[in-house]
């Protein structure tokens, strides 16, 4: 790990990141998530309550930046200071440039102007790990775990990792497998998400798992409404009964049409030249690299065939794979988007 300092040219390059971590099942996750808990405490506080300071480093280049809670100082890690700084509405970049003294002049007096601001500030290890609003109710990842573990589910955790950004677990249902467009087996999941730091709701989606490709593609069933889904805020524990809930409803339904989902993109034919695909792509958001490289994903799967849109589908969940866990979830909800654009 780094220092927890930022400067001019890159603005955290040199600040503490966390590091995304995967587990072979739940209890070692909930073991992992238990040990992190040790070390970490949450505060309410105002803007200026906390005490913000930003100061140069000892190398005289660099800035180090944090909060003073309870006289003890708690240096921010790399998100937490985005978050500040867009608190006070001076992004980090301007604040490199100026001279230290105006710097600091400028963080107090932001600061000032919404000094009785409620904040609430989560720390971990002596660092500041997350600056959120008042109103922000937290829901951690360990007592999402501990949920599961009491819970009668005999559902096959396939994966459970942490990132900054989020916690991900992804459980396979049992006897819901069925044959995909192309013949291979594919089975029903749900994909459960939750953010610690204020980088989103604590979630669930469905998601079909292709056992030969390993591939996951996410997609919202009609049949219960999309995802599941709950901010952040008072009230946000009361979802995780109702995950469970959402997660036993219309089970049968859902599998039904994701069924006839996969095998109307099987069907659906984008013709043969990659060009014309990767304009078509193009226009709906995904970046040249994601495009050509679905197309070569999927042409070397099924050579000297037109590619489909499940073609297209399984190509974008390939490349996914390669991805860190964040972007491979983003990836593979804009594949799902992309499979019901027929819909």
């Amino acid at each position: 790990m780094g220092k927890n300092v930022y400067t001019a040219a890159r603005a955290f390059a040199r600040m503490k990141r966390d590091e995304a971590e995967e587990f072979e099942s739940m209890e070692q996750l909930g073991a992992h998530l238990e040990q992190k808990a040790e070390t970490q405490a949450d505060y309410t506080t105002t803007l200026i309550g906390s005490r913000p300071s930003i100061e140069r480093a000892d190398d005289g280049v660099a800035w180090s930046a944090g909060l003073t809670i309870n006289d003890k100082r708690y240096p921010f890690r790399e998100h937490a200071f985005s978050q500040f700084s867009s608190a006070i509405g001076i992004p980090a970049s301007m604040l490199t440039r100026c001279p230290e003294v105006l710097a600091r002049d400028n963080v107090m007096f932001f600061a000032t102007l919404g000094a009785t601001d409620k904040r609430f500030v989560r720390t971990e290890g002596g660092d500041v790990r997350a600056f959120l609003g008042g109103g922000y109710t937290a829901i951690d990842h360990k007592e999402i775990v501990e949920s599961f573990l009491r819970s009668d589910m005999d559902w096959d955790v396939n994966f459970a990792g942490v990132t900054p950004k989020r916690m991900f677990i992804l459980a396979i249902e049992p006897d819901s497998k069925f044959e995909g467009p192309d013949g291979s087996e594919m089975s029903h999941c749900t994909l459960v998400g939750n953010s610690e730091t204020g980088e989103g709701s604590f979630f669930a989606q469905d998601l079909w798992y292709d056992y030969i490709c390993q591939n996951r593609i996410i997609w919202g069933a009609k049949a219960r409404g999309g995802q599941f889904r709950k901010i952040h805020r008072a009230g946000v524990k009361e979802g995780l009964t109702e995950l469970f809930q959402w997660i036993n409803s219309d089970r049968q339904r859902v599998v039904a049409e994701a069924k006839e989902a996969l095998q109307r993109a099987g069907r659906d034919s984008l013709g043969g030249d990659d060009e014309r695909i990767v304009a078509y792509m193009r226009n709906r958001g995904f970046a040249l690299w994601q495009a050509k490289d679905s197309i070569a994903s999927a042409r070397s799967r099924w050579p000297n065939k037109e590619i489909t849109r499940f073609g297209i589908v399984s190509g974008l969940t390939d490349i996914a794979q390669r991805l860190p866990m964040d972007d491979r979830y983003e990836l593979e909800r804009a594949a799902g988007d992309f499979l019901m654009a027929t819909s």
